[in-house]
């Protein structure tokens, strides 16, 4: 059977979902990545992986679904605010553009997500457009200004 993007909602073996706070597990191959013991969220599933975004400007890395471990929050304030506005938008994945836009990629989210972004980005975000994405998702891009850190 073809996978046709936005068709099939990914599922992962582990029982992972996006919007996860988790940490790296400490292990030989997180310390080689320098992720050992940092806190993150998960950003999209597949079956026996996940994708993780350690920082708010830090791109997402790919890892095994055992290579972490839940935490009941990040203690990034930042990071907190980005995994909230990634679970108001019910993201299937969370993906970035050169100009610091990050893409929220959802098959639909209830009427006051939005509210519910702009209040946990705050000053933060710079601007938020949404459009439809292909036949299933939609694509709420975001800006935000540069972090202080």
């Amino acid at each position: 059977m073809a996978r046709y993007p936005g068709t099939e909602r990914p599922a992962n073996k582990a029982g992972w979902q996006p919007a996860a706070p988790v940490r790296a597990r400490r292990s030989r191959a997180n310390g080689a990545l320098g992720i050992a013991d940092r806190r993150g969220f998960v950003s999209e599933v597949r079956a026996g992986h996940i994708r993780v975004r350690f920082g708010r400007r830090s791109g997402s890395i790919w890892l095994p679904s055992e290579a972490v471990v839940a935490e009941p929050d990040l203690q990034d304030p930042e990071l907190e605010r980005l995994r909230e506005a990634h679970a108001a938008l019910a993201g299937l994945r969370l993906e970035e553009e050169e100009g610091g836009i990050l893409i929220v990629f959802s098959e639909g989210f209830e009427a006051d997500a939005l509210d519910r972004v702009r209040a946990s980005l705050g000053d933060a975000l710079v601007a938020l457009r949404v459009e439809a994405f292909g036949v299933h998702e939609v694509a709420v891009r975001m800006r935000l200004a540069p972090s202080d850190g």
